[in-house]
């Protein structure tokens, strides 16, 4: 599985144009990732330093997927012309690539999203863990040591390289 983030830092920062992001995400942009190869597995708004901020967490089974996605996103067609609707919301966009850390089974976020489908939970939380240089390995085996004790979906790190 590949991962991408994508940041959005709307503008103005105001509910208003939060609604009309998310308008566009709900009926055009997220029913043509499906098309693309692709599906919208996580998505939060706000940021302790962006009041509206918006965050997705794409899904793609392949590399072949992510090109064909990449390909329809440079495009003429639904995903094309979703994505330019909501970069036009923004003053900021970043792509980052992610990968499964691999300590939470990646059947934990599956059977949310699945679970979410039928029955919205409304709310999640989101936390970015910064871990000290040189301690990753201790921070993987606590992770898969407690993983099914803690309320954990998915835990990404950045693609290096």
């Amino acid at each position: 599985m590949i991962y991408m983030r994508q940041i959005f830092n709307l503008h103005p920062a105001s509910p208003r144009t939060r609604d009309a992001f998310c308008k566009v995400a709900e009926q055009r942009f997220v029913p043509a990732l499906h098309g693309a190869g692709s599906e919208l597995v996580a998505a939060w708004f706000s940021h302790e330093q962006w009041f509206s901020q918006i965050e997705h967490v794409l899904a793609f089974e392949s590399l072949t997927a992510f090109e064909h996605f990449r390909t329809e996103l440079g495009g003429e067609g639904a995903l094309g012309q979703s994505c330019r609707e909501l970069a036009g919301f923004a003053v900021e966009r970043r792509e980052a690539l992610v990968e499964d850390l691999g300590a939470i089974p990646t059947e934990a976020l599956r059977t949310a999203v699945e679970a979410c489908a039928e029955t919205p939970e409304e709310i999640f939380s989101y936390a970015i863990l910064e871990v000290a240089p040189g301690r990753m390995q201790d921070f993987r085996a606590l992770l898969e040591m407690a993983g099914g004790s803690l309320p954990i979906l998915a835990c990404w790190t950045d693609v290096a390289g």
